[in-house]
């Protein structure tokens, strides 16, 4: 759809909505996911060599460009997957293609990490290979077959790097791919095409959560990874569903820029008001056919994203001076590995 055609689209005198401004042919969002993963990258590269936040994070001790560029992502595939089911000839043709997605490629990384990556860190440490758990408990082997399920049960080998996340991306994998089973069980409840008004109800509730978790401080959306991504992705499928009714405005968007600084500077407030205005801003400039080309043959955000921390951990620990110890990174903390570049 050419810039004619989405003006027509619109209407005389009308701001073009997001669904006709759209075009899943021309449009920015691989160049976005791609700068999503590089964001991710920049972030954990800071806290490696500072053993800090990065500057984001900094600004009042709150989300850091890191925790962003995923939420960024959780929004982008909201509006895109719920796009992608309801064109899918059948729900089986969708799950098989979401499994395509991510599976294959989670599988490879874990044995990349495992078989190859980890035995270089090993060798690192220890200057020689001797020693390094090919099998047995919290072994290579395990590594893989207990992670497989793209649930990360296993995120260490041995005591390589002190118990550190030998690859802690990979556990917002597992939360990716139950908001895609979320959709495919939407539709066949008749919800994204019958009731879609339960969905902007349920994206509602979860910035109603945050709201009131940034008046009287709790911890569900902060420790309950299930609940805080799948109401960031639903606000992308709600803006995928309620496109048409967006419009994209350059007032919306300098309100929208707004909120997020805001959200930025008043952590507690992060989650009410950053994942609509964030989302909006994403796919406003998705919406643009400028960056079309970029990365438009293969996605390489996703080799990105997955693949980084443990080739980070390889450059820092080649930085790394003697007496260094790295701190240990659970899924329920933020990301702060302590290494020096």
């Amino acid at each position: 759809m050419g810039r004619h055609s989405k003006q027509a689209a619109a209407g005389p005198g009308r701001a073009p909505r997001l669904t006709a401004a759209f075009d899943p042919r021309e449009n920015s969002l691989n160049a976005l996911r791609l700068l999503l993963a590089c964001a991710v990258l920049a972030s954990h590269s800071w806290q490696f060599a500072r053993d800090e936040s990065d500057p984001v994070g900094r600004l009042a001790d709150g989300p850091d460009l890191g925790d962003m560029s995923v939420d960024g992502f959780f929004l982008i595939s909201g509006f895109l997957i719920t796009r992608s089911q309801l064109r899918a000839s059948s729900t089986g043709r969708y799950l098989w293609h979401r499994f395509l997605r991510i599976v294959p490629g989670f599988w490879v990384c874990l044995l990349a990490t495992a078989f190859v990556l980890a035995p270089v860190l090993w060798w690192l440490e220890r200057d020689t290979l001797a020693g390094y758990p090919w099998l047995g408990a919290d072994s290579a082997l395990t590594y893989v077959a207990v992670n497989g399920a793209v649930r990360m049960n296993q995120f260490n080998i041995g005591d390589l790097q002190g118990g550190a996340a030998l690859d802690g991306s990979l556990h917002t994998l597992f939360f990716e791919m139950l908001c895609y089973l979320l959709i495919a069980a939407l539709v066949a409840l008749g919800v994204l095409r019958r009731r879609r008004w339960l969905v902007l109800v349920a994206a509602a509730a979860f910035t109603v959560v945050a709201a009131v978790e940034a008046i009287v401080p709790g911890d569900v959306l902060a420790t309950t990874y299930t609940v805080r991504w799948t109401g960031v992705f639903l606000v992308g499928s709600t803006m995928f569903l309620y496109g048409e009714h967006i419009p994209l405005t350059r007032p919306l968007t300098a309100a929208a820029v707004l909120l997020v600084a805001v959200a930025v500077a008043v952590p507690s407030a992060y989650l009410a008001l950053a994942p609509a205005a964030f989302g909006y801003l994403l796919l406003h400039a998705g919406t643009s056919p400028r960056l079309a080309r970029v990365a438009v043959r293969r996605d390489l955000s996703y080799g990105i994203y997955i693949y980084a921390w443990p080739l980070q951990l390889i450059c820092s620990k080649r930085g790394q001076t003697p007496g260094d110890s790295p701190a240990i990174w659970s899924p329920r903390s933020r990301p702060r590995p302590s290494r020096r570049c």
